[in-house]
């Protein structure tokens, strides 16, 4: 994947972000009780379409090729 100036880095770290958000919000929920966790999936969820929106940016920005995202995006 080529990365360079600070469009492509702000897209980066925010995928970054995103990764990490997804099984956080997951954990915090779980530690909370069943209620709780039923509204931090809902985050995870939202979180994930951020990521794969992220994805199909980067994509059309041609920062990285359909086929380097096409494992992330199927899952």
């Amino acid at each position: 994947m080529r990365i360079a100036g600070p469009i492509e880095m702000s897209i980066r770290s925010f995928r970054d972000l995103e990764a990490i958000a997804i099984p956080s919000n997951l954990s915090e929920g779980h530690q909370q009780g069943t209620k709780a966790y039923l509204h931090y999936v809902v985050i995870a969820i939202g979180s994930l379409a951020e990521a794969d929106t992220q994805l199909e940016i980067s994509n059309r920005l041609c920062l990285v090729q359909r086929e380097e995202i096409a494992p992330v995006v199927e899952l």
